[in-house]
């Protein structure tokens, strides 16, 4: 409590203040009592740089403890005081929904703290080299402070001085501050560069990711993507067919590596599996726009469209797939203008659309995302198969992993499956539309 009524102390001062110095290094050496919410606190007496760096790592663990954001401690500390009725006081420790705009700098005023005990002997503190020795501070934790203290080193230079210092005396305290910040950062470097260098990759948390990465592509194939168009989905053991497939991304590597705490990923599995299915529509329209077509027309608008396809009659019991975004925008706003549009064109569970005329039914699929300014007219039963193999364990997904040498704290995360697409014959016809660009 004592560091954080200092710092907003220190944030509120505007230009140089002997007594606010005087008054804040008496706080922090301990010659005053804190009494927040009317307990009196013991107190540990500060009398060197190092010893307030302790306090600041400290800070940072509970803060980072509390789920706070990366910088949280420095932005918003004041989100965490309670009793926070004027602009000029702080007091209680409980979390709450206050903030103040004298928290926002707070590297500098770190720096102006800092300052205040900066000396020539100052060095690593015991308790800290302990902490970073036994792993007591995780690896991620570790990395957080990097960037802290760096940040904090980086701020030494154009940091507006506002404590009472001597010229003279103030050069060497920054020189002294600068050094031991750097002390700090790398100790810690070179701890991550050793639990890095001793790390292996986790093979069994690669296959748990390959468990659940099927586990959500199974689901993800089943919605009402453009995947559904497909009549069936097998998941087979073997085919001569099957076209292999590699998608690789770069992860932070401690989750997946032997040696550093796990980290599981928020929705681990289930991002892999939507870079899976993604990668598959491309594959699929690649695949759709290479098809041959035996006619070709032209159709302007949406109105047209749907006059077009109600009276012809050859287009019972076919599928348009429109790929224009223009033409599904159009579709939108008609919505409003014609409330009778949602009755002519009935939604199927698929996402596709019934047209009922009397010479028969045709189905509309949208697939605005694509943005082409052409439709396809298929048969229903275009989409015969997509087959995805089955690797070992019943897994759709191999998931193996290798080091990035070139940025050590990376791994290339690479997911492998097999796929297999068979489409009907020809497309029967395709539209043209116009390609005017819409505001929208």
């Amino acid at each position: 409590m004592r560091i954080c009524t200092c710092l907003y102390l220190t944030s509120r001062i505007n230009t140089s203040d002997k007594l606010m110095t005087h008054y804040i290094k008496l706080i922090l050496e301990g010659k005053l009592i804190d009494q927040t919410g009317g307990y009196e606190t013991p107190t540990e007496e500060i009398d060197n740089a190092s010893q307030l760096i302790k306090i600041l790592i400290r800070i940072c663990l509970w803060t980072w403890s509390e789920n706070m954001e990366h910088n949280g401690w420095m932005n918003s500390l004041a989100r965490r005081l309670r009793d926070y009725d004027k602009t000029d006081m702080v007091m209680g420790r409980v979390y709450s929904n206050v903030f103040d705009c004298g928290f926002i700098d707070m590297e500098q005023s770190w720096v102006q703290l800092l300052l205040i005990f900066s000396n020539k002997n100052d060095s690593v503190s015991k308790e800290i080299k302990e902490a970073i020795e036994n792993n007591y501070i995780t690896y991620r934790e570790k990395q957080r402070l990097i960037g802290v203290l760096s940040k904090i080193c980086n701020s030494i230079e154009y940091t507006k001085i506002k404590l009472t210092l001597t010229l003279d005396d103030l050069q060497t305290k920054k020189e002294n501050l600068r050094k031991l910040l750097q002390e700090h950062i790398n100790m810690l470097k070179k701890d991550l560069d050793m639990r890095l260098q001793d790390a292996a990759i986790d093979v069994h948390r690669l296959d748990s990711t390959a468990r659940k990465t099927s586990e959500h592509l199974r689901k993800r194939i089943k919605k009402t993507l453009p995947l559904s168009l497909f009549k069936s989905i097998d998941f087979k053991q073997a085919s001569d067919c099957f076209t292999k497939h590699k998608i690789s991304i770069k992860i932070d590597k401690e989750p997946y590596a032997e040696g550093i705490e796990s980290i599981p990923y928020i929705n681990e599995g289930d991002i892999q599996a939507d870079l899976i299915l993604k990668d598959i529509q491309r594959i699929i329209l690649s695949n759709l726009f290479s098809t041959g077509c035996s006619q070709h027309t032209v159709i302007e608008d949406f109105n047209m469209l749907i006059d077009h396809i109600k009276s012809s009659a050859d287009l019972a019991g076919k599928l348009v797939l429109v790929m224009s975004k223009e033409i599904f925008q159009q579709y939108n706003r008609m919505l409003f203008d014609n409330p009778n549009l949602r009755e002519l064109m009935r939604k199927n569970d698929d996402g596709s659309m019934n047209i009922t005329t009397e010479s028969g039914t045709r189905k509309v699929y949208f697939l605005p995302f694509v943005n082409q300014p052409f439709s396809l007219v298929v048969k229903d039963n275009y989409f015969t198969k997509l087959i995805i193999r089955e690797y070992d364990n019943n897994k759709l997904v191999n998931v193996t992993s290798e080091n990035i040498k070139s940025d050590s704290d990376k791994f290339k995360l690479t997911l492998n499956y097999e796929l297999n697409i068979v489409f009907e014959g020809n497309a029967d016809l395709k539209i043209a539309h116009s390609q005017r660009v819409t505001s929208e």
